[in-house]
């Protein structure tokens, strides 16, 4: 599964424009995908971005009854969102190390 930000630009002006798209071969993105680590443990244990600076989310799949909350909130360990300042302060630091 690939954790990169996307951003949807759909309004007339972008859709009306046109450029060339290549989409690779399925065996290319076959390549390309990596798979990520599972939490495997207690469920009431689970903290899905109670992770280190340097390491991705530990998203399980969905409907294996692992419960996490996805928004685009400044979140805590667990993904449901905070107003804590530090908390979000440090969110959008392992976010912005993760761009190169």
């Amino acid at each position: 599964m690939l954790m990169t930000p996307v951003f949807l630009l759909m309004d007339e002006t972008v859709g009306h424009m046109y450029g060339k798209v290549q989409i690779p071969d399925l065996e290319e993105v076959q390549r390309m995908t990596i798979n990520r680590k599972e939490f495997l443990g207690d469920k009431k244990d689970y903290k899905p971005y109670g992770v280190a600076q340097d390491e991705p989310a530990v998203l399980n799949p969905f409907f294996k009854g692992y419960r996490y909350h996805v928004s685009g909130l400044h979140h805590g360990p667990i993904g449901f969102p905070t107003e804590d300042a530090k908390i979000g302060g440090d969110l959008i630091d392992r976010l912005f190390h993760k761009i190169e």
